[in-house]
């Protein structure tokens, strides 16, 4: 009998594949619709160690993976994995939904549903990601699972137990991270920046420091304000704190860190208020002939986004955006709205009715068609259907005017013949069904004479009587 392990949480990790994202507008806010591969048939180095996934498993659960939260990382409780399904982890750390889920040719595949706003406030440049085919950003499953500890070996590849009876939770976003079913095993989005790669072989790794430093941010929260990390730097830290008094206004805290050779997280109290500025400065080309390509080329104008500067139009939208009473935007928000390109700003504009359908002036003085007579339409009418129609009309009016004799008779009746008269026949048959006078005739009980002539006595009989 295999040894059964109920676990809380599993992590697997996949990639996206950006290359095919497209947008659409879900709740009345845009969102960035990107593929993804979940889960794959065969064994994966998930946070619990080699375990064997079958395909079995895997296609029994497809339908009941849609709608589950989308968080950037994985959500923890005191060092602990968690599930993401609580109000607090939704609103700090939740950017999207899954759906269109499905199993096909021993893949669960599906697409994740990205709140770009929300997204772009709860980890900056977390959109511009996704859509970069350059880039292999991965996802990770939380899943709640029973572990069959009943080793083997499938495709050359040891596993030490099998995943059972699994609960989908949720599906995170792992920036400058790599997991357990990586890009070399086909799974998630296919980006991983180099920039970012060379990260991963340190002490830490990039993941561990963004999502201990993104807790320790999260801790700050408290019932007067919120707090977001902005940007994580190799030395410090800055963050955004947020009243949750509305108008109070958005600060921003610089914050030195190390990462100790234990990988623990040590923040200095040395923190200070920054501002925020965004700068576009010309770069000299003093580079040497002898220094590497890739740092020399010049990339193409044509695929760099263009700042509001060199996109007249995209300043005119943001412009509009601010000016329009009908949406959240302000003059606070300009440089978040900068970092967007054209198509991303045009889905954040109202949606408009449609106009009203213009006026045909041109038919306006038309004369409109004459109004003809009853007697017009049968005269107009070919001999045969003439024929019928005058036999109907003189049917018709017999039989109003049997009827409005019938009512007018009845001493209970209050309506003049002109007003009998204009009243359809249908009406008419109804008001003479109750114009007719009760009657009693042939029921039990007393009854009074009726002949009100005077009877003459009968004359005595004349009675004789013999001895």
């Amino acid at each position: 009998m295999p040894t059964i392990i109920k676990s809380f949480h599993d992590t697997i990790t996949f990639n996206l594949k950006a290359s095919e994202f497209r947008y659409e507008t879900f709740e009345n806010r845009p969102h960035l619709i990107v593929p993804v591969i979940l889960l794959t048939e065969g064994v994966h180095n998930g946070s619990n160690g080699p375990f064997y996934y079958p395909a079995s498993e895997i296609e029994n659960l497809a339908t009941s993976w849609n709608g589950v939260p989308v968080p950037i990382f994985h959500p923890e409780s005191n060092g602990s994995p968690c599930t993401c399904n609580d109000p607090r982890i939704i609103e700090r750390q939740n950017v999207g939904r899954m759906f269109n889920i499905h199993y096909e040719n021993g893949k669960l595949k599906g697409e994740a549903w990205i709140d770009i706003e929300k997204a772009e406030l709860v980890y900056k440049g977390i959109i511009n990601m996704l859509k970069d085919q350059k880039t292999k950003l991965e996802v990770s499953t939380g899943l709640l699972a029973e572990h069959d500890m009943t080793s083997g070996v499938w495709n050359g590849k040891e596993y030490e137990g099998i995943i059972r009876n699994i609960r989908p939770d949720h599906l995170a976003l792992l920036p400058g991270s790599r997991g357990a079913c990586s890009w070399e095993d086909g799974c998630g989005v296919r980006n991983m920046d180099k920039t970012i790669e060379k990260y991963l072989n340190n002490v830490l790794g990039q993941r561990e420091a963004h999502q201990k430093i993104f807790q320790f941010v999260d801790s700050m929260d408290n019932d007067m304000a919120v707090h977001f990390l902005e940007e994580v730097f190799d030395d410090y830290f800055v963050y955004r704190k947020e009243t949750r008094n509305q108008g109070d206004g958005n600060y921003f805290y610089k914050v030195p860190y190390t990462i100790d050779e234990n990988g623990a997280l040590n923040v200095s109290e040395d923190v200070s208020k920054v501002k925020k500025t965004v700068v576009y400065e010309a770069i000299a080309n003093t580079q040497n002939k002898g220094e590497d390509d890739m740092a020399t080329r010049k990339e193409d104008k044509s695929k760099e986004k263009p700042t509001t500067n060199e996109c007249p139009e995209c300043k005119a939208v943001i412009d509009e955006l601010i000016a329009n009473e009908g949406t959240a935007w302000t003059e606070e928000k300009r440089d978040f709205l900068e970092e967007m390109d054209l198509d991303t700003l045009k889905l954040f504009r109202p949606i408009q009715k449609e106009d009203p359908k213009p006026v045909d002036n041109e038919h306006k003085d038309e004369p409109k068609p004459k109004l003809v007579t009853t007697q017009e339409y049968v005269n107009n009418a070919p001999p045969e259907v003439r024929e019928v129609l005058n036999a109907a009309m003189a049917t018709h009016k017999q039989r109003k005017t049997e009827l409005v004799k019938q009512i007018t008779s009845n001493t209970r009746n209050k309506f003049s013949k002109e007003q009998l008269a204009a009243k359809p026949l249908e009406e008419l048959e109804m008001l003479a069904e109750l114009a007719v006078d009760a009657n009693y005739e042939g029921q039990g009980g007393s009854s009074t004479p009726t002949n009100t002539e005077k009877e003459e006595p009968l004359d005595l009989p004349e009675l004789t009587f013999k001895k």
